[in-house]
């Protein structure tokens, strides 16, 4: 699955004095200026004579020169676990080039590209989702990954169920994904048995698209957080979540803040959680809270022991609702 390719044994192992080596010798080979936080990493390792493992660079720009040298650092080493790669301007082009030397020794499992220029238009999305066996940790967030509407995105998502995929945590938050490209990651989620943490904040997530994960939620055995923050499910969203939940043994930790969810929508959602035994944290704040909603938030507290921690900040209710939420949790 991870591991070494077929051409990888040519290549000799590197720690950090030879990485560094490496990299300066193909800096000056291409006519780049190495980059200053790279050099020191790499010089701290090599002092302590032990492996670099962790490639973190932030609000650095790099073109695609500087993704090559840093590709073929990663080719030659076997120790790194983490590349973030933060802010640094990188485009689909760079992300595949970076994706292919991790590819050599099968050893980086964790990947944080947030915050940069990709599209999804070459195929990069999609092989970090269901092509690199040994990731476990993928963030793609603030990337604008709806430029092509997403179809990049569709043929990775639909394919989180491959033996391929290990992923663990996925964070695809503020990423203006499609509806097209939502409606096949929640289809790949089905079936998936590895992710357990999954954020979508500010994902143009509707009802429709609600509606789907909430059907993947009542196929799936694995996901123990949600985080759907700062989207707009509705009543039909926040009640096919809850009906999904009424029967899910697995999910933990639930956040629908600022989910545009009505009273009538908040209580239909408790209403069919009141069954579940299993979410310990629940945030349902900037929602309607009032009326028919803080009853059935109050039945949902008397019925629900596991529940640990419950967020209702900037909810929309009245005194009386507070009371009623209040004697729920006696």
């Amino acid at each position: 699955m991870g591991g070494k390719n077929e051409s990888s044994t040519s290549l000799a192992p590197m720690k950090g004095g030879q990485l560094l080596a490496l990299y300066l010798k193909d800096c000056q080979q291409s006519g780049l200026t190495p980059v200053p936080l790279l050099v020191e990493q790499m010089q701290t390792a090599a002092a302590n004579d032990l492996p670099y493992t962790f490639y973190k660079l932030s609000d650095v720009p790099l073109i695609r020169s500087d993704v090559s040298c840093i590709a073929n650092s990663l080719r030659h080493n076997p120790f790194a676990t983490r590349v973030d790669l933060v802010n640094c301007q990188l485009d689909d082009s760079s992300l595949l080039i970076l994706l292919e030397g991790m590819s050599e020794f099968g050893s980086v499992t964790h990947l944080n590209v947030s915050n940069n220029h990709l599209s999804g238009t070459q195929s990069a999305i999609a092989k970090c989702l269901h092509q690199m066996p040994q990731l476990l940790q993928v963030n793609l967030s603030q990337n604008n990954l709806g430029n092509t509407l997403g179809g990049d995105v569709m043929w990775g998502g639909v394919k989180l169920d491959s033996q391929y995929c290990q992923i663990n945590k996925l964070n695809l938050s503020q990423t203006n994904l499609p509806i097209a490209a939502l409606l096949a990651l929640a289809a790949g989620l089905r079936n998936n048995k590895t992710i357990r943490f999954l954020s979508l904040q500010s994902d143009n997530i509707n009802s429709v698209a609600a509606q789907a994960l909430a059907l993947a939620i009542s196929h799936n055995t694995t996901i123990t957080t949600l985080d759907l923050k700062g989207n707009d499910i509705s009543t039909a969203g926040a009640q096919a979540l809850g009906k999904a939940l009424s029967g899910n043994k697995c999910l933990k930790t639930l956040v629908l803040w600022s989910n545009n969810i009505p009273s009538h929508g908040c209580a239909l959602f408790f209403q069919h959680l009141v069954s579940n035994r299993h979410i310990t944290h629940l945030d349902i704040g900037c929602n309607q809270l009032s009326g028919e909603a803080s009853s059935a938030l109050k039945q949902y507290l008397s019925h629900t022991p596991s529940l640990a921690t419950l967020g209702i900040a900037s909810a929309r209710l009245y005194p009386e609702d507070a009371v009623a939420i209040a004697e729920g949790f006696q």
